[in-house]
């Protein structure tokens, strides 16, 4: 027992050192890295019925600005830029409704809601009946 637990980590210490060697990051990488902002990159548009959820993070001693993390209906993640109209209204979606992923989807509905040519919301249509 005891000679196979010391053939077994042998191994594995020898396929991390090759690993590291080879110029690969080494398999606890992640573990030790210092956390820091996630987006540099973020786009400023997107059309709503990409978006499947969003993710606010928070001002931190690592960031120092609030990201904003869409993931889209195809599993993939990008980063929303935070100074557009968008932004400003997921992040005010976020801080109402900072558990509930349903509410928020639902605030951000809201935004997309059609406007009129004069930037007003569109009346709503009653049924038939006269006042």
């Amino acid at each position: 027992m005891n000679l196979l637990f010391c053939l077994v980590l042998f191994s594995l210490l020898c396929v991390i050192s090759s690993l590291q060697q080879a110029g690969t990051e080494p398999l606890f990488a992640a573990l030790s890295a210092v956390p820091r902002c996630q987006c540099h990159n973020p786009i400023n548009q997107i059309h709503h019925k990409f978006i499947g959820s969003f993710k606010v993070n928070r001002l931190n001693e690592y960031c120092n600005f609030e990201e904003i993390i869409l993931t889209l209906k195809d599993s993939r993640k990008v980063c929303f830029n935070r100074q557009t109209k968008m932004g400003k209204h997921l992040i005010r979606c976020d801080k109402r409704h900072p558990s509930s992923d349903k509410k928020q989807m639902q605030c951000m509905k809201k935004f997309f809601k059609k406007k009129n040519r004069k930037g007003q919301r569109k009346p709503k249509k009653h049924s038939g009946v006269p006042t």
